[in-house]
This record gives structure tokens, sequence and C-alpha cells, in this order.
């Protein structure tokens, strides 16, 4: 049983760092985006990304 224990708690710390890559990879793309860009191809990018966003919302949600 304690091997069990042991390799659920290894994949749930596993998880939690792929977690946290990501989500350090989005912010410094970000900061990426908005030092590379100007404002208006900045403002293309985000609308781009909000109905990106949006689409994949009810995509997921057309297949659940």
């Amino acid at each position: 049983m304690k091997i069990f224990s042991l390799n659920t708690r290894y994949n749930k710390l596993k998880s939690l760092g792929a977690q946290a890559a990501t989500l350090g990879a989005g912010f410094i793309g970000f900061l990426l985006l908005v030092r590379v860009l100007d404002p208006a191809a900045f403002g293309v990018w985000v609308t781009y990304s909000a109905l990106a966003s949006i689409a994949e919302m009810a995509r997921t949600g057309l297949i659940q």
C-alpha cells in the first residue's frame, strides 16, 4: 500500500510541475509579446487569442 501512496504523490507532484511550467511559459511569452509587438499588432493578437479561446470553450461544451 505504501508503494501506491508514493506513486500517487509522485504523479501529483509531476502534474503540479507541468502546470507550473505551462503557467511560466505563458507568462514569459506574454512579456515577450508585449515587448516585441506594437500596440496595434498586440491588439490584433489579443483579439485572435480571445476568439480562439471562445471557440475552444464552445468546442469543449459541445463535446460534453
